[in-house]
């Protein structure tokens, strides 16, 4: 049982609205509620505004999608955190009798008029047959399992670049935060600023709930490097992660004037964790998907490398993909 936490700004207003939902992951993983779901996404895609608010859910929708869409919910957690989601979709997936298979990467991939052949581990006598591949692994990933008869499409994988990101998870026992910022969501900063810090999300004042024994602290996530990570912070590979730390308390320090020295600091480094949709995106995406149809591959491409990088986008576009099969 995992609790949804929708967002909180401080005050209660049309498009922000403070409340904590005790809601069961069999709820959120019923196909019904997903159908749903997956609608307010797309609506939210087309109209440009927060969820679902010129497409009314029907009368039968859950009443956590109702609720949501209700009161405009704008940012969400999971209060164990996001990874929630697909540990319990997989736990759900065993006990239908769906064989799933983790730490046995796949090495090789092979395609044939009935389908692929997926070699794991490097050998051969782990391999099994596939009538349809859905790949959700970063593009260059995907790349490195293909046979040399599909060069064309590896080298056009292996195209869309990928930075490094530092994260720096920040506590501190009392409440720092100035209070002409304790109702925002957090910064970023502009892209033509040469800056170690990518962005900071204010966690305490988005999710209140969420803090533990230290609720009337603050939390604060910091982001770091992006494209200009080696240049500014040095080598992913090789960095210490106190060299991230020390740049991440500093630029809290002279952007927001916290002094205060946190009780709590984690720090990791995230490899090539966001794609650049450099100019000519669109085209090189485009061109994937053309290849994969004109040649019949039984490969659909999803994640964040193509059409996408947010959770929304993957979720809408995994969604629209595997309506092709469920019937």
């Amino acid at each position: 049982m995992k609790d949804m936490v929708p967002a909180h700004s401080g005050r209660e207003g049309p498009m922000d609205k403070c409340t904590h939902v005790e809601a069961a992951m069999e709820t959120i993983l019923d196909l019904d509620s997903l159908r749903h779901v997956a609608r307010c996404i797309s609506s939210a895609i087309d109209f440009g505004l927060p969820t679902g608010v010129q497409d009314p859910v029907s009368a039968d929708a859950p009443e956590l999608v109702k609720r949501a869409v209700q009161e405009r919910w704008q940012f969400y957690t999971l209060r164990n955190g996001l990874s929630s989601f697909p540990e319990r979709l997989a736990q759900k997936l065993k006990e239908a009798g769906v064989r799933v298979l983790t730490e046995h990467p796949c090495s090789h991939v092979t395609f044939s008029s009935n389908g692929a052949k997926v070699v794991t581990d490097g050998s051969e006598s782990k391999s099994f047959h596939a009538d349809h591949i859905v790949s959700a692994v970063r593009s260059d990933v995907l790349a490195s399992v293909l046979g040399r008869e599909h060069a064309d499409l590896a080298s056009m994988l292996c195209s869309i670049p990928f930075v490094d990101v530092g994260v720096v998870n920040v506590q501190y026992q009392n409440d720092v935060m100035p209070s002409q910022f304790k109702e925002g969501f957090g910064y970023l900063i502009p892209s033509h600023v040469r800056s170690k810090v990518l962005g900071v999300v204010f966690d305490s004042s988005v999710f209140p709930s969420l803090g533990g024994s230290h609720k009337s602290g603050t939390r604060l996530t910091v982001m770091l490097g992006g494209h200009l990570f080696t240049q500014l912070l040095g080598d992913a590979d090789k960095i210490d992660t106190a060299v991230v730390t020390t740049a991440a308390l500093e630029t809290l320090q002279d952007h927001l004037g916290i002094k205060d020295k946190p009780i709590e600091c984690f720090t990791s480094i995230h490899r090539k964790c966001i794609p650049q949709y450099t100019i000519g995106h669109s085209e090189r995406a485009a061109n994937i998907a053309a290849y994969l149809t004109i040649n019949n591959l039984p490969l659909t491409a999803l994640g964040s490398s193509y059409n996408g990088a947010s959770v929304t986008d993957c979720v809408f576009n995994s969604y629209n993909a595997m309506s092709q099969f469920v019937h």
